[in-house]
């Protein structure tokens, strides 16, 4: 007579799905924020798929929009080429992050940290700006329509090729090697204000910040 074996136990199937996190306020670096995915129905939280060699990303790799990363450092992240529409990226932290060609149209960035960022040819049509600092920042060929950059600080920033039509300007810092698309009277009529070593102090500056036409 036989003895009677146990079959054996089944294998428990790992969850495909991705488990959700709300990125607020956390630490990511570049190779963690490659991995993130838009979640469309978690109010701007993102998700991390799980490590799969076989399995296909449900949306394509470098897509945040409407990601909630409100205060987190992305400090030198490479992030070209990413989609951050409609992102949450107040008092975050991008120093000499690479955004070139990135779109951030309706973003929100408002007391972000962009100085050194990269830029180039991104898409911040509609964004938020207000008080964000992109000293040193390339922005180069970026688009900047209607977006909101008011009290933000320009200094040294490179954007003598960038779309700026209807955006609001007044009381954003510019000095002596910010490279603007128009020149220094016409800044000053929009209302930024003039802090380079050869500013004259009694110079008046019209502030409406109707935006550039």
């Amino acid at each position: 007579m036989k003895p009677n074996r146990r079959p054996p136990a089944r294998k428990r199937e790992r969850s495909k799905s991705a488990a959700i996190e709300d990125v607020s306020g956390e630490n990511w670096d570049s190779e963690v924020i490659g991995l993130l995915l838009r979640d469309g129905e978690s109010s701007g939280s993102v998700i991390r798929p799980e490590p799969s060699p076989t399995a296909p990303l449900p949306r394509k790799e470098n897509d945040l929009s409407r990601a909630n990363l409100t205060g987190a450092d992305l400090s030198e992240a490479h992030l070209n080429g990413a989609e951050l529409v409609l992102a949450q990226l107040s008092h975050a932290e991008l120093r000499k992050a690479r955004l070139a060609g990135a779109r951030l149209s309706h973003a929100n960035l408002n007391g972000a940290d962009l100085k050194g960022v990269d830029l180039n040819g991104a898409d911040l049509s509609f964004a938020d700006l207000t008080q964000t600092d992109l000293r040193d920042a390339n922005l180069l060929r970026a688009n900047l329509e209607n977006a909101d950059l008011r009290a933000a600080d320009l200094r040294a920033a490179r954007m003598s090729t960038a779309r700026l039509a209807h955006a609001k300007l007044a009381g954003a810092l510019f000095d002596e090697s910010t490279t603007l698309p128009f020149e220094r009277s016409e800044a000053l009529e929009l209302g930024l204000l003039y802090t380079g070593t050869d500013a004259e102090p009694d110079v008046e500056v019209v502030s409406g910040g109707e935006g550039v036409e």
